[in-house]
């Protein structure tokens, strides 16, 4: 096998003159043949492909790269290559996917010199036990893209993902069970909303002010009700909101990206599927919610602070927690996308067509509402055939009273 050398390093640039005309020239002596190999050109850059041609002919590998680990390799080429050929979103997704399943692991930092199928193997069986199938093939496409450019431009010799086996759906870790809340606990998250401090139970504050303070427990409230995404409720403007109508038009989304300084920002973009921009009828809970946050905010977006600025996801978050745990509400894992969970499951629980709430909810297709919430239709099956069940059993009773008279 050829040396493994540095592309343009280990070599020597200078100009020299042929026939009254000057020439950059660029000499590198290859071990692998034992000379000396010089290469002239106009300029630096028809010099520079001149070198590419002939070491991609030899084999030839660029020894420093090899030296780089791969989380700062994938990093590198992510922000000079892909950042303007990708949308913005999907950018952040391919940054979070190093940053969540890459970088901490040995495999992130392994040099790219010494990264085999076989080790790649190894992080893929790992994952099979800590994560879901989805991140899985995130980080193979991902490998996938970095090593067939890494190829490409010679910085390793051959692609290592080219044998590597991702495990089958049946040995990867499989998703949680979606949590959604009762009819029952619905009610008492909206009681909860509602809750002031009494001397009997004063949990945050003075006697008879409220114990969630701010606009948190509006949101909650509102995409409980609606079975907005948070982006969706955080991108909502007031000129969304028909009052009149007891309307609400979905049509912005409000996404986490980074800035130049690689902080997550919130930036408006448009729903995430064209499904996803609809206009859907409000149920009074909801307008309860809007119209506290009218009363304690002034912005051009819905959903803010009293400050008038979006609230962090992780905020939200904290406060649904609390809101659960002082309702008594026992569900471990619950987050802001279960609400819209459960306002999906609320609606096919009392008898609205699966076609329907897929719309309600801005799915792509009824299909995709059905695979979601299959447990949930399951159930329904089982309660239609129950209801078959109990009138027919009415009917023998009245046959059998019939018959004793």
């Amino acid at each position: 096998m050829a040396k493994k050398t540095n592309v343009y390093g280990a070599g020597s640039w200078d100009t020299t003159t042929i026939n009254g005309k000057e020439y950059v020239r660029y000499r590198k002596k290859y071990e692998s043949i034992n000379k000396v190999k010089v290469f002239y050109g106009k300029t630096q850059k028809e010099v520079k492909q001149k070198i590419h041609s002939f070491e991609e002919t030899h084999g030839y590998v660029n020894e420093d790269v090899e030296k780089i680990i791969l989380s700062d390799y994938i990093m590198t080429w992510l922000k000079s290559v892909k950042k303007n050929s990708v949308k913005e979103t999907s950018y952040n997704s391919l940054i979070d996917t190093v940053k969540y399943y890459i970088e901490p692991f040995d495999i992130g930092t392994m040099q790219m010199g010494t990264l085999s199928s076989e080790v790649i193997q190894q992080h893929f069986n790992y994952m099979a036990s800590k994560y879901s199938m989805s991140a899985i093939k995130k980080v193979k496409s991902l490998l996938n893209m970095v090593f067939k450019y890494a190829l490409i431009k010679n910085d390793i010799s051959k692609d290592p993902m080219l044998v590597v086996e991702i495990p089958s759906p049946d040995n990867v870790k499989q998703p949680s069970k979606i949590e959604i809340l009762n009819d029952e606990q619905m009610d008492l998250l909206f009681e909860e909303a509602n809750r002031v401090n009494i001397p009997s139970s004063r949990i945050n504050g003075a006697i008879g002010t409220p114990v969630y303070k701010g606009t948190n427990k509006y949101i909650i409230i509102l995409i409980l009700y609606t079975g907005m995404r948070i982006g969706e409720a955080l991108g909502l403007k007031w000129s969304d909101y028909n009052k009149k109508e007891k309307t609400l038009r979905i049509g912005n989304n409000m996404v986490i990206v980074r800035d130049e300084n690689d902080k997550r920002v919130y930036k408006e973009n448009s729903t995430k599927t064209l499904s996803g921009t609809r206009i859907i009828k409000l149920p009074q809970r909801a307008i309860w919610a809007i119209d506290n946050l009218r009363a304690n905010t002034n912005a051009t977006h819905i959903c803010v602070t009293v400050n008038n600025i979006t609230p962090s996801q992780s905020s939200i978050t904290r406060t649904l927690k609390s809101m659960l745990k002082n309702a008594q509400i026992e569900c471990d894992n619950f987050g802001l996308h279960d609400l819209r969970h459960t306002y999906a499951s609320y609606q096919l629980r009392h008898g609205v067509d699966a076609i329907v709430v897929s719309k309600l909810i801005g799915h792509k297709s009824p299909e995709t509402t059905m695979r979601i919430y299959a447990h949930v239709i399951e159930e329904q099956k089982i309660k239609a055939v129950e209801i078959f069940d109990a009138e027919d059993k009415e009917e023998d009773k009245k046959e059998d009273n019939t018959d004793i008279k």
